[in-house]
Parts: C-alpha cells; structure tokens; sequence
C-alpha cells in the first residue's frame, strides 16, 4: 500500500492491512453499559479535576438505543463542552503511549472508532484527542469530524514550527455520507524527535472507498515548540467544536478502542481499552480475554495477540488453503479495480500511472505471500 504524506490514496488491498499492521492485543475490557449518561460509567469522566462532563443537558452525552454499528446500543455525543483540558469525556485510563524517554508503557497508539451523524447536515464539529496522563490535557494524535451539508468532512491539523509557534495547517482526510457508519484508525509512532510523530489515518478500512493518510499530528510538536512539558496519552478524549444549543445533534460513536503497542519488544501489546457501550459485555468466542472484534484471531486461544498464522489456520492445509483463498480474492480485486478505473475514459498517462500502482501493489502481495507461505511451512500437516 503506498501513503503520501497529507494526501488520501486508495487502496486496493484492504483485506491485507489488518494482518499487515495490527500486531498484538491485551487487556481489552468485558464492561456492561447502561443506556442512560455515560458519565462515570466503566471509567469514563470528565477528566482531572472536573471529574465529570461540564455543562451537559440530560440525553447530551448518553448511552442510547437509537442507533449502533455494533449490537444494539452506541454513544451519542450530541454538545456539550469545548475544553481542551477537562471537562469533556476521557475514556477509561489505560497503558500510557509516548516517546520512550517519557517513561510511556508503549511508543505505539492505534485508535479506532466507528460513527455516525446523528442528523446529516447539521453543522455538528467535534474532535477525537488522546487525552493526557494527567486527564487534564489533549496530546497525541487527533481528528476533526464536521458535519457539511456535503457530508462528514474528516480532517486533522498539523504544525509547522516556522517561522512562528502558532503555525497550523488543515489536512483533510476524506468526505463520507453523513447517514451511514464509517470506520477511522489512526496509528501512530511516537519517537524522541516529536517532528518524526507522522500519525497514519485510514477511513473504511477494508472497503472500495478505503482512504489512506498520513500526516504529522500536531500537539506534541506544538507543546514543544510553545514550551510546555512532554506528556504521553492514557485515554481518549472527546471534546465538542459547535455550538452547545439544540440546533446541533452531534454523532453516535460505537467500537471505539485503543491499544498501546511497544516497538522496543516487537510491537507486543502493553495494553487495550475497547467497548461496543453495549449492555450485555462484547463477544468473546475463544475465551481468551479479548473481545472478538479486535481480536487478530477470534476462533484461536492466544491471549497474547502473538502474530498469528495466515488466516489464523493451525495446520499446514488450512493454512495453504487460506493462501489460495487470499490470492484469489486480490486477483478479483484488481480486475475490478482496473475494470472500474478503465470506464472513467482515462488518459494514456494515467492508464499507465494507474498499471505502475497495480504492479507495485501485485509485487507488495507476492512478497505478503512469500512469508506467509514460509509460516505455512512450519506447521503440522
């Protein structure tokens, strides 16, 4: 899959990137949630030293039956506070993610989250942060969800250090339809040098409009450049952007999660938060302690999210069997991806652009395939 900097490329192997990026997993938590304020429920508040939400009307920030993308409940953050310290929701505290000399549990955050516009159009802005170890900040990666008459436009801002500290550019990530689920993961790589923290950004994964971005996100940089201590994540923070008067309905949130990961112990998992706000606990099908919808392998007990074998197979025939499947399933990929790219008329420029990314994109699989044939190698017939 290729990336550019700040610019969103389609994908055409999005049935890989799971395997490809998401390592390991641990801790995740079995809660049960209430269809009433999520305010103190299974951890999540209003941050230090407010401790609950501020300035919230009853139905405001609450636990609903209206609408989910998972089960039959989700979280409707409709207004409320704006603050960038607390006040508004952090999610449960979890392993601590940041550069390692900050003393961080881990290096790498992977954020994901599904949601949904309450009523399309309505102006509704709110924003996704990594809140601070202290739960009295905003840090880390983040993203701006802003419902346009158009439909959701996802953007996130990034910082340049020149010529002064206050220097901020939009990058937009994609525009989705404001009445449907969509997905966003954000992945990212904290470093000693907070200009190399380049936060990956993908929209619907594993779906024809899969968008990928990668930009540089902006707090860490902007607290340094500004002055202000280094402090690593814990929670997720949400914070409201539009006007807290009725005339604004907000976004229904579901499967939101985040793990921390620690490249310096090849990417083991230091610790998960995930909930579905669903009153009966998420699916565990393997028992082994993480629930089935982040768990790289559902059917297979690995409570250490040790990296699995292809298609989580645990016989050499399984295993060579998912590999055809794999293969198969690319090859249709590309047919129709060329099929639908061929009746937009192209130029012979782009006609050759478009050959040059499938070719890279084949060689990338066959290099995919190649190791994991090797891992079919070593198990038992």
């Amino acid at each position: 899959m290729k990336t550019r900097i700040g610019r969103p490329i389609r994908t055409v192997r999005g049935l890989l990137s799971a395997a490809l990026l998401l390592m390991s997993v641990s801790g995740a938590q079995a809660q049960s949630y209430t269809a009433t304020s999520l305010d103190g429920q299974n951890g999540w508040d209003g941050g230090v030293p407010c401790v609950t939400f501020t300035n919230n009307d009853p139905g405001d920030e609450a636990v609903t039956t209206a609408d989910a993308k998972t089960g039959s409940q989700s979280w409707r953050y409709g207004r409320g506070y704006g603050s960038p310290g607390c006040g508004t929701p952090f999610s449960p505290q979890g392993a601590s993610v940041g550069r390692p000399s900050s003393g961080a549990t881990g290096d790498i955050a992977v954020v994901r989250f599904a949601f949904k516009a309450v009523t399309p159009g309505d102006g509704s802005i709110q924003s996704m942060y990594q809140g601070s170890i202290g739960r009295d900040d905003r840090t880390g990666s983040s993203i701006v969800l802003r419902n346009n008459p158009e439909g959701v436009l996802l953007n996130m801002s990034t910082f340049i250090t020149t010529p002064t500290c206050d220097n901020f550019q939009t990058v937009d990530l994609a525009t989705v339809s404001a009445n449907a689920w969509h997905t966003v993961k954000m992945t990212t790589r904290y470093h000693e040098d907070p200009s190399q923290d380049v936060t990956t950004y993908v929209i619907d994964e594993g779906t024809a409009d899969e968008v990928t971005v990668a930009a540089l996100s902006w707090p860490h940089v902007w607290r340094a450049c500004n002055g202000f201590a280094y402090t690593p994540g814990a929670s997720l923070k949400f914070s409201n952007g539009s006007p807290d008067t009725t005339a604004y309905n907000g976004f229904y949130y579901d499967d939101v999660s985040m793990q921390v990961l620690k490249s310096s112990a090849n990417n083991a998992a230091v610790g998960t938060f995930y909930t579905s706000f669903e009153l009966t606990p998420p699916a565990d099908t393997d028992g082994d302690g993480i629930a089935d919808a982040i768990d790289n392998c559902p059917l297979v007990y690995n409570p250490d999210q040790a990296t699995p074998n292809p298609g989580c197979t645990t016989t050499k025939k399984a295993c060579e069997d998912f590999l055809k499947q794999e293969k198969k399933a690319f090859e249709d990929m590309q047919k129709a991806d060329k099929q639908a790219f061929n009746a937009t008329n192209p130029t012979k420029e782009q006609k050759k652009a478009f050959d040059d990314d499938q070719k890279a994109d084949k060689k990338a699989f066959e290099d995919h395939q190649k190791d994991e044939k090797e891992q079919c190698a070593t198990l038992p017939k």
